[in-house]
């Protein structure tokens, strides 16, 4: 009797992971062809862009402003384009695990130039008040993987300039605490943008997750972003955390500990 007793218990709790893999299952599904339906539509925006503007570039060749407004217009359609790429492949070298963190010197000022390189023109464009805090650094010379970290600073900063109407405020800071032969470096941005549901903050760094929302909506990506980024943090063994509320604004903080490099970065001749 007990034998058959914990026979009906195993099957009642094996269909229920059953139910529980084919619930996640198609969870999983209908999240992929979602992001196949964003996708279809976020890449074929910039190649109508770039198709559009060749032909009228070669049809009015002869006239020299207008080849270099259409040029110009390609070359936006074409970064972003690459950008929507370079996220699925980022992605599929995540989850084949082909993904290598590189322990490498690198100087925290020369990174955060970088990013601010990087990032400057679209700050711009949408006439944010950009806030760069960098007081609290008493080294600034580690070793780490630079790429990947300008990688996920770009990202979050990105989000912000995306998500923050015009004319809005981002606050990005740096710091660093001393630990031993290790420092751990904080890197905080905050915005005063659309912000998020809580609900959504729980699924950001699901793969495919977009805001159902007519304004983030407009924006295009491929909803991979976020979760690349959760994904190098782990790989560094970092933290990563958002706050958020609808209209209140984001507040993304993220530490990594890097083991410091024995020589300070040298600038200048």
């Amino acid at each position: 009797m007990d034998s058959k007793n914990i026979t009906v218990e195993e099957l009642i709790r094996e269909n229920e992971e059953l139910r529980r893999q084919l619930s996640e299952a198609n969870a999983a599904n209908a999240a992929k062809e979602t992001f196949l339906s964003n996708m279809s539509h976020d890449i074929r925006t910039p190649m109508n862009a770039i198709v559009g503007m060749t032909a009228l570039a070669k049809k009015h060749i002869d006239e020299k402003n207008r080849v270099l407004d259409a040029l110009g217009k390609i070359d936006i359609a074409s970064t972003h384009l690459l950008s929507l790429i370079n996220d699925v492949l980022d992605m599929s070298r995540i989850n084949s695990g082909r993904m290598k963190i590189d322990l490498e010197k690198f100087c925290i000022g020369d990174l955060i130039h970088q990013v601010m390189v990087i990032m400057t023109p679209q700050i711009e464009q949408k006439g944010h008040s950009f806030v760069l805090e960098t007081d609290e650094i008493d080294n600034d010379t580690f070793y780490g993987d630079e790429l990947r970290i300008r990688q996920v600073l770009v990202n979050i900063i990105s989000n912000a300039v995306k998500y923050t109407p015009d004319g809005g405020r981002i606050v990005f800071s740096c710091s660093e605490k001393t630990e031993g032969s290790s420092s751990v470096v904080s890197f905080v941005c905050r915005d005063n943008g659309i912000g998020m549901s809580r609900e959504f903050v729980e699924r950001i760094f699901d793969p495919f997750e977009r805001a159902n929302n007519t304004t983030i909506s407009k924006v295009e990506g491929t909803g991979l972003g976020m979760s690349i980024v959760k994904r190098i943090i782990d790989a560094m063994d970092g933290d990563i955390t958002v706050e958020s509320a609808p209209g209140e604004g984001t507040v993304i903080s993220i530490s990594i500990t890097h083991r410091r490099h024995e020589s300070p970065c040298h600038r200048g001749g």
